[in-house]
């Protein structure tokens, strides 16, 4: 990833990347005669990298003490696309979207919504899975997911129990606006990955009014008033995902008319992200005693998709399709940047 947040002009730009691809970049010199350089961590907890001259991560996962930081991820932004709808509109009762990696552990998902079903609770459920190039092979994330939900559930349970099995377009099968209306379409969201970091689907599933069953990690994406029912359900070990997706489709059936998931919707919604993140970005500026101009402009579009994918090498389709050094040559040329564009590393890059 090579995401640019605030154009130069007046004043410095900044652009961020991943670990991924600047492992082998020793230095970032080249770019500070007119960039702020600055690093996103894409797994959390982590350690600022002296290469950089500031850490783009939540706060609190940084683990290096008094280390520059922009306080955001790839988890605060969500697209405009997500949020609330009717209730009447909700069909689903739960739903999981989840990629065929081990840490979204779908087995563990089939498994919960079998012990629902066998508690007498006939939930409607979605659970959408985009399968990578490299076919997912271990206990947490079976390579033949389908066969799975077939011995699993009966005939009957699978018309309430709909399975989404997607092959291509890794790893976002879907544009925004369509993701979004599944989860438009739902009542819960469950997160059964048991890592204590933010996640992206569960911040979509807060920014399109849903409840979320998550691990206590997750929840912390929202503020504190909000991690607990009927906004949020956290379970502290496997056996208690079952129960805790109980609680929170009663829970929601009962209290989806409240301000708290109106609250949590606006948490995510774009106007409000944007605010934070220019904020973060000149606070950073004015700490370390660089020059700010917010009239340079700044490209925060599509931020849950753009600051956390690589350039040059990546597993399936959402990269900058440039090698590091090219778009670095870029970076430093005399190109005028589209401040409009959706996805304007895509566009410098040729796609």
């Amino acid at each position: 990833m090579a995401a640019i947040l605030k154009f130069p002009g007046k004043t410095k730009g900044l652009v961020c990347f991943t670990k991924q691809e600047t492992l082998n970049i020793p230095s970032f010199d080249f770019l500070r005669s007119k960039w702020v350089v600055g690093l996103h961590h894409n797994w959390q907890p982590a350690y600022h990298d002296n290469r950089f001259d500031v850490s783009i991560i939540c706060k609190n996962y940084m683990m290096t003490a008094g280390a520059p930081v922009i306080d955001a991820h790839a988890c605060s932004y969500v697209s405009k696309y997500f949020n609330p709808s009717p209730f009447l509109q909700r069909h689903w009762d739960i739903l999981y979207v989840a990629r065929s990696v081990d840490f979204k552990r779908i087995s563990v998902f089939l498994n919960s919504i079998r012990k629902v079903y066998d508690m007498g609770y006939d939930y409607r459920v979605l659970l959408i899975a985009c399968n990578g190039p490299m076919p997912a092979d271990t206990e947490k994330c079976p390579k033949d997911l389908l066969g799975d939900y077939m011995k699993m559930f009966s005939h009957e349970e699978r018309t309430r129990f709909n399975l989404l099995e997607m092959n291509y377009n890794y790893p976002f099968t879907f544009d925004h606006e369509t993701l979004a209306h599944f989860y438009k379409s739902s009542k819960v969201f469950t997160h059964v990955g048991n890592v204590g970091y933010w996640s992206r689907v569960a911040s979509q599933a807060y920014a399109a009014g849903l409840g979320v069953v998550c691990y206590p990690g997750q929840s912390t994406v929202v503020p504190e008033k909000l991690r607990k029912s009927p906004v949020t359900h956290v379970y502290n070990n496997d056996n208690e995902i079952p129960l805790r997706m109980i609680e929170a489709v009663e829970s929601y059936n009962e209290n989806y008319d409240s301000d708290l998931f109106v609250e949590s919707s606006n948490h995510f919604q774009p106007e409000n992200t944007s605010i934070r993140t220019k904020d973060e970005i000149r606070k950073f500026f004015r700490k370390i005693g660089i020059e700010f101009d917010s009239s340079d402009g700044f490209n925060l579009h599509n931020l849950d998709r753009r600051i956390a994918r690589h350039v040059g090498a990546s597993i399936g389709d959402n990269k900058v399709s440039m090698n590091i050094n090219d778009f670095m040559k870029v970076l430093m040329s005399d190109t005028q940047f589209d401040s409009e564009s959706e996805d304007l590393e895509i566009l410098i890059s040729g796609g």
